[in-house]
Formats: C-alpha cells, sequence, structure tokens
C-alpha cells in the first residue's frame, strides 16, 4: 500500500509525494525447502511520477528530485 506525503522545496513550492513498499528479496538458503524473503526498501515518486532520491541528513530527511536535482523536505 502506497504512503502519500506533502514536501516543499526552498522556494515554499509543494509537491505530493508517494512512497510504495520495496519489492520482497529472496534470501531463501539454498538447501532450504521453504521460500524465505525480505521486505526491500521503499522507493519513492512524485504524484507526477517523478522519482525521488532519499538523503540521509541525520535527523531530517530530505528527498532530491532526480531530474531537476531540487531538494524538498517534509511539509507536513
Amino acid at each position: 500500500m502506497a504512503d502519500s506525503f506533502m514536501l516543499q522545496d526552498s522556494e515554499g513550492n509543494r509537491y505530493k509525494a508517494v512512497g510504495v513498499p520495496g519489492r520482497h528479496i529472496d534470501t531463501t538458503p539454498l538447501q532450504s525447502p521453504r521460500e524465505e524473503s525480505e521486505e526491500g526498501l521503499p522507493r519513492y515518486r512524485l504524484a507526477d511520477g517523478r522519482a525521488l532520491n532519499v538523503n540521509d541528513d541525520g535527523e531530517v530527511a530530505t528527498f532530491t528530485i532526480v531530474e531537476t536535482g531540487v531538494v524538498l523536505t517534509r511539509a507536513d
């Protein structure tokens, strides 16, 4: 299920972002009779489809629009 939230740039322009849960990654050992997997990292996009990268800024998570390099912060 997608999680949506608002972001804003340094000029105050607001953007709707959507977080999509990560796909499951197969972690089944070679000799195992049952399949095992773990959830991968979520992906983020703007509502218009442009991809976002997550920046690890310590306490405050920021996002960068891949196409333009504009840095966004949460505007909750």
